[in-house]
């Protein structure tokens, strides 16, 4: 190789290890400021300033119409900075009364800090105007979003925090903190110098942190405006008890609500009230009475046990070996067939059947229909329910079973979803809240997937059923759940519970499961449970109409507009 070839080829490999050394340099600078440049901008800004965190970095949940369930109220709040207040006797004087906190306990937190820190929080909304207007030299009034109203909408579904350390203590908080906690939240900061001395020039400043900093959203199935009625209704209907409004095609859940209601922002006063308001009955088992009617039917009409018109008579009561059951009508329903037996939930004519079906297959299509088990909606409060253990039942265990007595409990979620299945041709769907997660960006980062359906009872049984469950609305015990505009169907129940009540008589729960409309394709199915409620028709089977009314005459006035 002669000399100018050597030279030559020296010269390219340094050309080449430059222009790699060029390229990487460039793609570094590149990476450093577009692809991470607000992530490092943002820490950077972190080092030099004192900053006050505006609400906890956590994610918001919305309905499936992406409404806010969560930080809807916006609240004042006062926020001091001790490095630029001069005079802080004076300001903790003036201060006092306007706070209703006590002149010494603000003089003593300016006096011990040097960080920025709310004061009367949350600040009333005149006080709030008069001390923006006068603008005191480190006093800053903020709006910020509360994360829990007072009177919140899904209070059990959603559940709350610990404000401490930020971590879900009950719902979909706990089941999903790992999705709702966040890295960053919204700040109010102030610039500072390597010796934490306030820069005084450069303003107090709010922050939002970058898109891979901020918040996701969790997205659920619940749909605000049936959520409000229902709790709405609730409040003025339902003291004690639980409502659940289920897609029957998808499992999307479209409101629940449970009463008494609490208050998230303020869960300690509720633990020692005496009334439960912090359990979640949605999700709790409970004597399911006469709407277990539905799955001796099933079982009955699918194993070809019964038939609709096959007869039975009720004197007002039946023995099973040397125990006398009563039926609800004493002097009884005398001759009446399957159809009628259902609808005038009769419990002679359904011992009768349960007897035909035998105890091991009840226990069979309890199961089929997701009772015994928990629904996997996600929520860290739900119960199984109860279903007797032994396959080998006595006659009056398979008497009481059929009828839904004894050894038996339902949730509200299961009611629902039971129901969901005769509606749904006999397939039983999971059911689920949520619909997505979205980060910061908007990117989907978990969605919620249907699952398979479980066949339960064929298409067939299913559409017998759901003549049955409209021959209770039209002639039977749930007339009051009737809805002449488009139709109702469903089932009461009076569970007895086998306790006794503070005026020593027997508690009864009242019960309707139902869907809606009839005219068309079904397309609600509603699980109304009221605690202590004595009669399912008298008492749940109303609640059930009055919310399908409302739901329609929103619709009519959403349609106005």
């Amino acid at each position: 190789m002669s000399i100018y070839e050597n030279l030559k080829s020296r010269t390219m490999a340094l050309f080449f290890l430059f222009f790699f050394l060029f390229a990487g340099l460039v793609f570094q600078l590149w990476r450093i400021q577009i692809s991470h440049g607000p992530k490092l901008a943002f820490q950077a800004l972190e080092q030099r300033t004192q900053r006050i965190d505006l609400t906890f970095p956590r994610a918001g949940i919305y309905d499936c119409h992406l409404k806010p369930l969560t930080e809807r109220e916006v609240i004042k709040s006062l926020v001091l900075f001790p490095q630029l207040i001069e005079d802080k006797r004076s300001l903790a004087h003036f201060l006092s009364p306007l706070v209703n906190l006590a002149e010494k306990d603000i003089l003593a937190k300016l006096n011990n800090s040097v960080y920025p820190f709310r004061l009367g929080y949350p600040l009333r909304s005149e006080i709030a105007l008069y001390l923006k207007k006068i603008n005191l030299p480190g006093v800053l009034v903020i709006e910020e979003r509360k994360r829990y109203e007072d009177r919140p909408l899904a209070a059990h579904l959603i559940g709350y925090i610990n404000t401490i350390d930020n971590k879900g203590v009950s719902g979909l908080e706990l089941s999903l903190d790992s999705f709702l906690k966040n890295k960053e939240g919204e700040t109010i900061s102030i610039s500072t110098d390597a010796h934490k001395n306030i820069m005084l020039g450069l303003g107090i400043k709010r922050q939002k942190p970058p898109p891979e900093l901020a918040a996701n959203k969790v997205v659920l199935t619940i749909d605000y405006s049936w959520q409000k009625i229902v709790e709405e209704v609730m409040d003025l209907e339902i003291k004690k008890g639980a409502i659940v409004v289920m897609d029957p095609y998808t499992g999307d859940i479209l409101a629940m609500a449970s009463r008494p209601n609490f208050n998230p922002n303020r869960v300690a006063t509720f633990f020692n009230q005496g009334n439960a308001a912090l359990l979640n009955r949605a999700v709790t088992g409970y004597p399911p009475g006469s709407i277990f009617k539905i799955i001796t039917a099933s079982a009955a009409l699918e194993e070809k046990r019964a038939q609709l018109n096959d007869k039975f008579y009720c004197p007002g009561y039946i023995m099973v070996k040397d125990v006398r059951i009563n039926c609800h009508e004493k002097k009884g329903h005398g001759v009446l067939d399957l159809l009628q037996g259902f609808a005038q939930s009769c419990n002679p004519a359904f011992v009768t059947v349960g007897d035909r079906v035998g105890g091991k297959k009840l226990l069979e299509y309890s199961r089929k229909f997701g009772l015994g088990q928990t629904t996997g909606i996600g929520l860290p409060e739900e119960r199984k329910g109860t279903l007797p253990l032994s396959q080998n039942l006595y006659p009056g265990d398979i008497a009481n079973l059929s009828i839904g007595q004894g050894f038996l409990e339902v949730t509200p979620l299961q009611a629902a979803v039971m129901l969901s299945t005769i509606v749904n041709d006999g397939k039983r769907v999971q059911p689920h809240l949520v619909k997505e997660i979205l980060d910061g960006r908007g990117r989907v980062i978990k969605r919620e997937g249907h699952k398979k359906e479980i066949s339960v009872v064929s298409p067939g049984t299913a559409a017998q059923l759901r003549i049955m469950l409209e021959e209770v609305t039209k002639t039977g015990t749930g007339r009051g759940a009737y809805v002449p505009e488009i139709g109702s169907a469903g089932k009461t129940g009076s569970a007895e519970a086998g306790q006794v009540n503070k005026k020593n008589e027997e508690t009864t729960h009242a019960w309707f499961v139902g869907y809606a409309p009839t005219k068309e394709k079904p397309r609600w199915v509603i699980s109304i449970f009221v605690e202590e409620g004595k009669s399912g028709g008298g008492v749940a089977a109303p609640v059930f109409k009055e919310i399908i009314e409302k739901r329609l005459k929103n619709q009519k006035a959403r349609k106005g507009n």
